[in-house]
């Protein structure tokens, strides 16, 4: 048999071309379930308003019958939305079109990414920055505060880790330890609630430092971290609040 040569990728990382030894690596495919597919399609034609806010679906019978699935698929569908805060399942009534705003949660945000292609509009992109200046900037005059110029191992491992991401080239590391280091900046406030918040946010916040990283280059982003990490150090409160302030708004550039 010819080797013809030939280039792929897919998700086990596996590359091959011609003249590559490799053996060859079966890969996984995930097949979406009926329960998925119908989610899927719910989440759509609500996000797209083509189901109201108020409307009342169809019994789980009848949409079973619609979409040739079973009962069980149709439930299971339901109960996901409504988990999600796309709909509102009424005792005795019904199950009625929810306003997500109202109702959502951070997995309702992830459908509305879905939805949009994985990608951030202008609209996604101000929320989330906005959502970050909420948690973080009031985050940073606590943990000064709490820390009163005594050292923090964890910032200044992270503050290591970032030092070594850089002089490697790994973006994706510095950016790792740009969100960690932030995360560290909630625990030290001692608010129980923003690290756990700032965590819900990781897939988001990470790809956002990736970009920036690509948009303004590695040292870019390990100046932002030596920079809050001097201001911490220094008790310096409104230093530390512009060199975060002034990231955040880098995104928006």
């Amino acid at each position: 048999m010819t080797d013809v040569g030939y280039n792929y990728s897919c998700d086990c990382g596996l590359t091959k071309s011609k003249g590559d030894n490799m053996p060859f690596v079966p890969i996984k495919i995930k097949v979406p379930t009926l329960k998925e597919l119908l989610l899927t399609q719910l989440e759509d034609q609500i996000i797209l308003g083509n189901l109201k806010i108020g409307e009342k679906l169809p019994s789980e019978r009848e949409m079973s019958q619609q979409f040739s699935t079973s009962k069980t698929a149709v439930h299971d569908a339901i109960c996901e939305l409504e988990r999600k805060g796309f709909v509102e399942v009424v005792p005795r009534k019904g199950v009625y079109i929810a306003d997500y705003l109202r109702t959502g949660t951070i997995e309702t945000f992830y459908s509305l990414l879905r939805f949009n292609g994985g990608k951030l509009d202008e609209n996604m992109t101000k929320s989330i920055v906005n959502l970050r200046e909420y948690i973080e900037l009031p985050s940073i005059e606590h943990a000064i505060r709490n820390l009163a110029g005594e050292k923090c191992q964890a910032l200044d491992d992270i503050l290591q880790r970032g030092k070594q991401a850089h002089a490697s080239g790994n973006p994706h590391e510095l950016a790792e330890c740009l969100f960690e280091f932030t995360r560290e900046m909630c625990i030290q406030s001692e608010n129980l609630i923003t690290p756990m918040l700032f965590n819900a946010f990781k897939p988001l916040t990470i790809p956002f430092w990736e970009e920036s990283l690509r948009r303004n280059g590695i040292d870019y982003g390990m100046r932002v971290l030596e920079e809050y990490y001097d201001a911490v150090q220094n008790q310096d409160v409104e230093r530390a609040k512009r060199v975060v302030g002034s990231d955040l708004n880098n995104f928006l550039s």
